[in-house]
Order: structure tokens, then sequence, then C-alpha cells
């Protein structure tokens, strides 16, 4: 459905420089968008599809994800309030095909323009063009230290290094050893054996979907390690 004032209003907080635009490309681009609600755990584009739309997002989290040919998937980046999506661009701009998926994490509501309607604007509005081109840097940096970290660290250094990024209140991490090995990029049967191994240096406790950090010291010297490995336990074997 098309935009009311007060969701037009909403879409220009989160995205001011289209305000900068020239007025009848503000009017034509209020005209044209349409406001979207997705579900959480809904699919917005999978691997090998084409993009049909450029999209805003007002608020929710949408995750982007890469399968593999082992069957294990890999985080690329997440796009939240005030973002855009890297890889559409490349698609709508290519005519090409999406190399990854993503779904929405949460309920998100999402502001989209027709594929036609992006380009036309896109060629039009030189305002619009750099709007477009700088919501790129997060995304390519975000794929830049995946790459980094997956190259040169291994699983246990990623490990304790999420667990330190993630940890809430006491010191808590609520996840699956699934959705951890998600995160990670690697197998379930991994994270347990590294899990397992990280318990028994003492540095956390496990529990069902719960990491307790016990000893931040620690896991933050495997973080930071190069070739890390455990005081007490081997966790290489």
């Amino acid at each position: 459905m098309t935009l009311s004032k007060v969701q037009t209003a909403a879409w220009l907080e989160a995205f001011p420089e289209i305000c900068s635009v020239d007025d009848a490309t503000l009017r034509q681009l209020t005209r044209v968008a349409e406001i979207t609600e997705v579900a959480q755990a809904k699919t917005i584009f999978r691997e090998g599809g084409v993009s049909r739309h450029y999209f805003f997002i007002l608020n929710g989290c949408v995750r982007v994800y890469k399968t593999m040919q082992t069957g294990r998937e890999i985080v690329l980046y997440r796009i939240e309030r005030g973002g855009t999506c890297m890889l559409t661009t490349a698609t709508l701009l290519s005519a090409g095909r999406y190399p990854a998926s993503a779904i929405a994490e949460v309920g998100t509501l999402l502001v989209q323009l027709s594929a036609t309607d992006f380009r036309a604007t896109f060629d039009r509005s030189r305002i619009f063009r750099d709007l477009v081109c700088s919501t790129l840097r997060k995304p390519v940096a975000d794929i830049i230290l995946l790459i980094e970290r997956i190259a040169l660290r291994n699983v246990d250094a990623r490990l304790a290094d999420w667990i330190l990024q993630n940890d809430g209140i006491d010191s808590y991490v609520e996840i699956s050893q699934r959705e951890l090995a998600f995160q990670l990029g690697t197998a379930r049967e991994v994270v347990s054996r590294r899990l397992k191994a990280f318990e028994l240096n003492g540095w956390i406790l496990r529990s069902r979907k719960r990491i307790q950090v016990v000893d931040r010291e620690s896991l933050s010297t495997m973080a930071l390690a190069s070739i890390p490995r455990a005081k007490k336990y081997d966790i290489t074997r």
C-alpha cells in the first residue's frame, strides 16, 4: 500500500538525505513508494532470485546470509533502521541475480520502490544516487571484516570474540548452538566441542540455549590471539 502522510514523515526521518532531492523528485518518490510489513522469519529474497524492489528499512532487522555448498550458512551482514541492502542495489543496477538470501530477524517495516521507479530516480537525481551509494559503505566494511575473521582467525578466536561481543545482563548470552554455528559459519558439532573446551577451562558455564561468561580475561586473550591455545585443555584437538 502507498504511504500515508505519517508514514512518509517516518521515512524521511529515518532517511533525512531524501529531503535534499529536488521537490519534483521527492513528490514522485512519495507517490510511488509503498510500505510493507514483513513478519519475523519471512524470506525477503532468495539466492538466485531477481530483485524487483529497492527497500529502505524503517524499523526491524534483516539478515543477509549465504548458504554454502556444504549446507552451512554464514551471515554476511545485517540491515537495521536507516539502512538499505547492498546486494539489492547491486542486482538492480546490474540486472543480475541475488548471490545470497535475506530474512527478517524480527517484524520489519520496509518502504519499497519498484525496480523501474528505483532506476528512473537513480538516473534522474544525483542526490538520490549519492544516498544509495553512501549506504554501501557499512555492509562492504562488514563483509571485509567477516573475510578477515574467517581467513586470519580460527573458530576458537571467533567464538570467544562473539561471546564477548554479545554477552548481556549478568554476563549471559541467550543462543542455541545451532544459531551460534550459523553466526560463525561453521558446524554445530564444532561449536559444541569448542564450548565444551571453554567450559573445561573454566571460561564459561553452559546450559540449554545459554552461555555464561566466567573468565572474561581468558576469553579476551583467546579472541585476540593469532594462534590461540587453552591453558588447561588443548581445544585444537
